[in-house]
């Protein structure tokens, strides 16, 4: 038995459904408003991110193991490219979500190829997380790290912490 879903192509992404019949769409999308003045890292900053089309709760791991999967594809296609989620304070639900990232990675973490680099910030008196996922062999890490830290710094007061 797998420990993971079979998923299916969307036009932006991927698809699977769960044995509850939720069905989770994960897309990648380029980075439309925050990267564009950085011609030399606009084609490798992709936001990622996933919407299910049910409410209801589910707690079931095979929903982490195929994400965590797709992503590891996408990796292996863009080895040199960065992820970023944002979790936005609109429906109160950003921490929350926030932290169900960081319990996912936290457990994929050992003897992982991933690296994980935690934003902050605050617009318009909204807080924000953003985190930025790439790979630990991305030759490009430390000059994309540091135009993604001065767009960030150029769209927003922000007041941002990285965390490590």
């Amino acid at each position: 038995m797998s420990n993971r879903y079979d998923f299916f192509e969307k036009e932006d992404g991927y698809g699977f459904i769960t044995s509850c019949g939720i069905e989770y769409t994960i897309y990648f999308t380029q980075s439309s408003n925050f990267f564009e003045e950085y011609p030399s890292i606009y084609p490798y900053v992709i936001e990622f991110g996933f919407c299910r089309n049910d409410k209801r709760k589910n707690s079931d791991p095979k929903i982490k193991e195929t994400i965590v999967f797709i992503l590891e594809l996408y990796f292996e296609k863009n080895p040199d490219g960065m992820i970023y989620f944002v979790c936005d304070s609109a429906d109160k639900k950003h921490c929350a979500r926030n932290k169900i990232f960081d319990n996912w990675f936290n457990q994929i973490e050992e003897g992982s190829r991933f690296v994980k680099y935690d934003f902050m910030p605050e617009i318009k008196g909204r807080d924000f997380y953003f985190s930025l996922i790439t790979l630990e062999s991305n030759r490009f890490l430390i000059q994309q790290l540091n135009l993604v830290l001065d767009s960030l710094k150029a769209k927003v007061d922000a007041k941002y912490s990285q965390i490590f």
